[in-house]
């Protein structure tokens, strides 16, 4: 069996990163290794946590934004995958992640299938966005 893809939940709600913690954990082919709210502390915890992917809110406070994290992750770590998760789901904002570095974008209107779906896909070393079809 092959290794659980390893993803880092990372959102300014930590009830939002929560459960999408229980939901990844539910998955027989992927685990949360850790949950983050403030995005100044993903590129030290996917390092600790020897995470794979990271799912990631592209709206939050604070001076390090998640675009950056983005960029300095396709920098330092390029074998971490970045999955975009956000309520401004237009095109715009999808080409500004994928630009960063990201490997998916997923609305926060989508549901948690579709989550997971964008996961998957990235895992595989697709790219991954809202409206695809998966093979």
């Amino acid at each position: 069996m092959a290794e659980p893809t390893r993803v880092l939940c990372v959102d300014d709600s930590m009830d939002i990163a929560e459960l999408y913690r229980l939901l990844i954990d539910a998955e027989p082919d992927m685990r949360c290794v850790g949950v983050v709210t403030d995005p100044a502390d993903v590129v030290a915890t996917v390092a600790r946590t020897g995470a794979n992917q990271v799912l990631l809110d592209l709206t939050m406070p604070g001076p390090v934004t998640p675009l950056s994290v983005i960029r300095a992750l396709a920098e330092t770590s390029p074998d971490v995958r970045v999955v975009a998760f956000s309520g401004y789901d237009d095109e715009a904002t999808q080409h500004a992640a994928l630009d960063a570095g990201a490997w998916g974008f997923v609305s926060k209107h989508a549901g948690p299938s579709d989550v997971l779906d964008a996961i998957r896909q990235v895992a595989t070393g697709n790219i991954s966005l809202p409206g695809q079809r998966r093979p």
